[in-house]
């Protein structure tokens, strides 16, 4: 940890009492819905009926787990650089011997340390699942690699939207409207796509090409690790891809969002320039 920013943002941020707080609810209601969903406390001890219970409550939780990251990491990565901006702080910043790529790695990974220690606390809670069969721990360490790689992609967003706009809540609304973009957005353009084959196609087979926009929909990419088919196509042709035995769309959504998070933590860097106020003059 020789980023000063990490280093100073975690220790503030640790060593909050509310921090706590937050972590200790968080947790438990992850456990209340999945002993809720797993039907536990209705009595229901039939190992048969219990086994597809449990993996029917991961799959719900591992779901409702990803959206909380979505909705949680904007409003914290989102404060990074306008906060600093907004406190008059920014210049006395970019004044250090600290280098811009620096500045905002600092800011980010700081952001993601919260995220991070809720996804490794939730990991005991998911080894429930293991004692009924239906999840493998190699399924676990997955959802757990792709939890992280998504909250590196939806920092970096913020970080830029914060970097490039003066005001917090630009940014944070800016990223949940890229997010909606990706999830909903992606899902209509699908139904578009799938319901015009539909139309027009004479010899619909259910057998067509996966349209190419589902690759990149974080939400089939999830569906993709935990067995649940290629998401929203899926839904429409009811079939697998065709010529694939092992659907790979989270390959393709890890792939795309690492470079994505890559090229906007460049940007943002070029962003954070302090000579960029006196050329505007």
């Amino acid at each position: 940890m020789r980023n000063p920013i990490l280093k100073k943002e975690m220790k503030v941020t640790m060593r909050s009492f509310k921090t706590v707080i937050l972590i200790s609810s968080y947790i438990l209601i992850v456990q209340l819905l999945m002993l809720n969903l797993s039907g536990m406390q209705y009595g229901i001890y039939d190992v048969k009926q219990m086994s597809s219970r449990m993996l029917l409550s991961f799959r719900t939780i591992v779901f409702i787990q990803y959206i909380m990251i979505a909705l949680i990491e904007p409003t914290i990565a989102a404060n990074s650089i306008s906060s600093e901006r907004e406190k008059q702080t920014l210049d006395i910043l970019l004044s250090t011997k600290l280098s811009k790529i620096s500045i905002v790695l600092g800011k980010l990974f700081s952001s993601l340390s919260f995220i991070l220690f809720l996804i490794i606390c939730s990991v005991p809670l998911f080894a429930y699942v293991l004692f009924f069969g239906g999840v493998t721990g190699f399924d676990i360490l997955m959802i757990i690699f792709y939890y992280i790689c998504s909250i590196i992609f939806i920092g970096s967003l913020s970080v830029f939207f914060s970097t490039l706009f003066k005001k917090s809540i630009t940014a944070i609304v800016l990223t949940y409207c890229v997010e909606i973009f990706l999830t909903l957005g992606l899902y209509i353009l699908s139904a578009v796509y799938y319901q015009s084959i539909r139309s027009y196609s004479y010899s619909f087979t259910g057998t067509e090409s996966k349209f190419i926009l589902d690759y990149i929909n974080p939400i089939n990419g999830l569906s993709s690790i935990m067995g649940l088919g290629d998401g929203f196509s899926s839904l429409f042709y009811g079939r697998a891809v065709q010529g694939q035995s092992i659907d790979l769309t989270w390959v393709f959504c890890l792939i795309f969002y690492s470079l994505a998070a890559v090229g906007l933590i460049f940007l943002a860097s070029r962003l954070l320039n302090p000579l960029k106020k006196a050329r505007d003059k």
